[in-house]
């Protein structure tokens, strides 16, 4: 054979050599710490560690305790969460997700059913937590209450993963010795088994690179594809799967890294051997711009798409670019560092002065191969801290425009007042959004958007957030006095607050930042959000449903101006509607052209320095409050004027701590069919929103869409 032909074999038997190796070095791992029980089983466990996933793993359990156990275990969420927190991180949990971990890791890799994550027992270890805390509160949860974390029963999935856990194993132990016999049949036939090495070694550090570059951009992939929920938003859900990515697969990318970098000096250390300008000229070859049409052609593309990629992409751009950059440094700087140190030893080995011996001297390969070998401990130790985890978030707002306006063409001729908005009352206390203690809602205002709601009472108040976390009220902001509102809080309130170990009368200490605008009721002790976080939402809604109107009927205790600043923030204002008493109402269609699909009112009389906040009992007249059995309800006038031209229900049974079952007897549809007619008939004047408590426990969005199918009567 000439020597030509065995070099370009030799070339390909060290190429496949290479990718034998980094391919044994995967399937190693997956065979040794993925489809082997007990590591399996650990890697869980030690996911579990992360605060991230322990905090999604309690937000689950408590979700489902909440679904199986008493409608009104809803208020004792933050009791639930802190509980079943602190129960996660305690050896005796530990021990179930390890028993869970073992039995699914059974059902996938040994019989291939599915992937089922059930945790056993779990509501024995709550109970007995709770109870400790809240007696009454642990009577109420069921007694079987077993955690269902991952529920994968799709049979395609389950065969497919039976099929490469039996190829991983096989090929595990096939790998490794068709690699080395791969090898030495390279530098068997090749002419010259330095460079047959040099070429091993390349190519192990590129496949090692480019391995690990797929793995990264896997990760990318999963968690984009990842959307939460009210309970675990996107960004904690990511957050957390990402952790979980890492328990299991990243000491697969350090190994991986690990194993480039060992090629690369290899290479290195081999070529300054045998070639010390090597490296030079190949630098200067890759550098030089081609001349041929069709490299110089396949440059351009290569170029337009690492642009195209940088642009669409500019995050797992950074990354690739971090790990070719560093690939190439070690190679280069490992080459010249390694030829120096040849040279250096040679220089001044022996008792006397020599000539320096031809490059290719046992002295000299001697002394590149020790300095090879310690430059590969030194460097290879920490390549595994090349590995960049950080992730962007993404935007989850949907691109789906809904049909006409609130979700109906008929109602975009209709003015504000003839279209019935079914809407929330205290609408940012919230059961799924953590921390609040006397939730008047379960769904927060992301899902109240998406299940249909329109009307938004919200509570802005000043607060300042305290190094644990909590918002502390600034009743100096609001102009009101600590010790009187502590006097008019209900019995609930005050037991929740003692609860929690705060006094609203006395200023802790800890504040940081600062003055901020949250949504609260009554006291943000209790329970806050902020209103830019709220007011974000809400734009992302509007954007991607260019149909929708709502209104924002705001008590507040800020000024105007803190309120407005709020909405610029979040450009939000363009959204806002200005009301002209001297016109009519806008109709929803027009409200819709002009982009000016939020129309918010304020209960205080406002200053007049912000148009677009209207005088709210100007607008609207409403019902009495403090109803607390169906049939207190009433239709006369509370609020507003008699010209106020739109009619406002205020439609809750008063209940502390707010009730989701007593709420339910005035949320059928036959009980609030009643109630519209009756006081649409009472008041000779449409209902144009209808506020409650706890909307998923009944008709409301249904009723209030019906309602709005029908022809508006003249009064």
């Amino acid at each position: 054979m000439s020597r030509p032909r065995r070099d370009l074999l030799a070339l390909g038997l060290s190429s496949l050599a290479a990718l034998a190796a980094v391919l044994a070095i995967v399937t190693l791992y997956l065979r040794q710490e993925v489809a082997d029980r007990d590591a399996f089983a650990d890697r869980a466990v030690a996911a579990l560690q992360e605060p991230t996933v322990r905090d999604v793993v309690a937000r689950e359990i408590v979700v489902g305790l909440l679904e199986r156990g008493s409608p009104d275990l809803v208020t004792a969420r933050p009791l639930l969460e802190s509980a079943v927190g602190a129960v996660v991180g305690t050896d005796p949990f530990r021990a179930l997700v390890r028993g869970a971990a073992l039995q699914a890791h059974s059902l996938l890799f040994d019989r291939g059913n599915a992937f089922v994550l059930d945790l056993a027992d779990t509501g024995t270890v709550v109970i007995s937590a709770v109870r400790s805390l809240a007696p009454d509160v642990a009577a109420r949860l069921p007694a079987h209450a077993d955690a269902t974390l991952i529920d994968l029963r799709d049979r395609p999935f389950a065969d497919d993963t039976l099929r490469a856990a039996d190829k991983i194993r096989t090929w595990a132990l096939v790998l490794p010795f068709l690699a080395l016999g791969l090898l030495a049949a390279a530098v068997a036939v090749a002419p010259d088994r330095g460079r047959a090495l040099t070429a091993f070694g390349l190519a192990v550090g590129v496949v090692a690179i480019v391995a690990e570059i797929a793995l990264a951009t896997a990760r990318t992939l999963v968690l984009r594809d990842l959307h939460g929920t009210d309970a675990v938003p996107t960004a904690d859900l990511r957050t957390a799967v990402g952790s979980v990515w890492d328990a299991f697969l990243g000491d697969l990318g350090g190994l991986l890294l690990i194993a480039g970098v060992v090629g690369f000096v290899l290479a290195a250390g081999v070529l300054s051997a045998i070639d010390p300008d090597a490296v030079r000229r190949q630098v200067a070859r890759v550098t030089r711009r081609p001349t041929a049409p069709a490299a110089l052609g396949a440059r351009g593309v290569t170029i337009a798409v690492a642009g195209l990629l940088v642009l669409l992409e500019p995050d797992l751009a950074l990354r690739i670019l971090a790990y070719v950059l560093g690939a190439g440094l070690v190679y280069v700087g490992s080459t010249e560092l390694l030829t120096a140190l040849g040279r250096a030893g040679l220089r001044h080995s022996g008792p006397a002065p020599a000539p320096e011996p031809a490059p290719g001297g046992a002295r000299r390969r001697l002394t590149i191969a020790g300095a090879t070998a310690v430059l590969t401990l030194v460097v290879a130790s920490g390549a595994a801290a090349l590995v960049l985890r950080e992730e962007r978030p993404e935007n989850d707002a949907a691109a789906t425009p809904a049909a006409g306006c609130n979700g109906s063409t008929a109602l975009c001729s209709r003015r504000l007042n003839e279209v019935l908005f079914p809407g929330t009352h205290n609408s940012m206390g919230a059961a799924d959004v953590a921390g609040w203690s006397l939730p008047d809602q379960r769904r927060s205002i992301p899902r109240q958007l998406k299940d249909g709601i329109r009307l938004f009472l919200l509570d802005p108040h000043y607060g300042r957030t305290l190094n644990g976390g909590r918002v502390q009220t600034d009743f100096a902001g609001e102009g009101r006095d600590a010790n009187k509102v502590a006097k008019e809080l209900d019995d609930g309130a005050l037991v929740a607050l003692d609860r929690l170990g705060v006094n609203i009368t006395r200023t802790q200490s800890g504040a940081r930042g600062p003055r901020e605008v949250w949504l609260c009721h009554t006291v943000c002790e209790l329970g806050a959000t902020r209103l830019t976080d709220v007011l974000t939402s809400m734009r992302r809604y509007l954007v991607a449903n260019p149909g929708v109107v709502v209104e924002l009927v705001l008590e507040s205790y800020v000024t105007d101006a803190s309120l407005r600043e709020a909405f610029e923030d979040t450009d939000t204002v363009k959204y806002a509607a200005t009301l002209d008493h001297s016109a009519p109402l806008p109709t929803l269609g027009e409200l819709v052209a002009d982009g000016t699909r939020m129309v918010v009112f304020t209960e205080h009389t406002p200053s007049g320095t912000v148009p677009w906040l209207n005088d709210g009992f100007s607008w609207i007249q409403d019902t009495p409050l403090g109803n607390r059995a169906p049939g207190d309800f009433a239709c006369q006038r509370f609020r507003g004027t008699r010209t106020s031209p739109m009619l406002m229900l205020n439609h809750w049974i008063e209940r502390f701590p707010p009730s989701p079952t007593a709420q339910r007897p005035i949320l059928t549809q036959a009980f609030l069919e009643r109630r519209i007619a009756q006081c649409e008939k009472e008041r000779g004047m449409p209902v144009s929103g209808i506020a409650v408590d706890y909307y998923d426990e009944g008709d409301v969005v249904r009723v209030a869409a019906e309602h709005n199918a029908k022809p508006v009567e003249a009064p």
